[in-house]
């Protein structure tokens, strides 16, 4: 699924203007190394499904794109990366989840 930014965005001299949050070739490992990286920040969330840390992780190891760049993203893109993953990870059909 391809989330196209409202605008471009620059972070460290790379343009993104879109984020690929390809679920079909993602592994079960995304979601142990977002597990690992949760507890090494010491970050405990009461459902890892609905917490915007957790779901930005996923998405940086499903599209590329790093963490970093994912927390810099201006709040309506970021908040449209992280509760589409969300919505994946609680079971929504992809035909489901759409842009807002």
């Amino acid at each position: 699924m391809i989330i196209k930014l409202t605008k471009p965005f620059t972070f460290e001299d790379a343009e993104i203007t879109e984020i690929n949050l390809d679920f079909d070739k993602a592994t079960t490992n995304v979601l142990v190394r977002a597990d690992k990286r949760l507890a090494s920040m010491k970050h405990v969330p009461m459902v890892k499904q609905l917490d915007t840390t957790y779901c930005l992780l996923v998405a940086a190891y499903i599209s590329g794109v790093s963490f970093q760049a994912l927390e810099s993203l201006p709040l309506t893109d970021g908040n449209v990366v992280a509760t589409t993953v969300s919505g994946f990870l609680l079971g929504t059909p992809e035909e489901e989840l759409t842009q807002t």
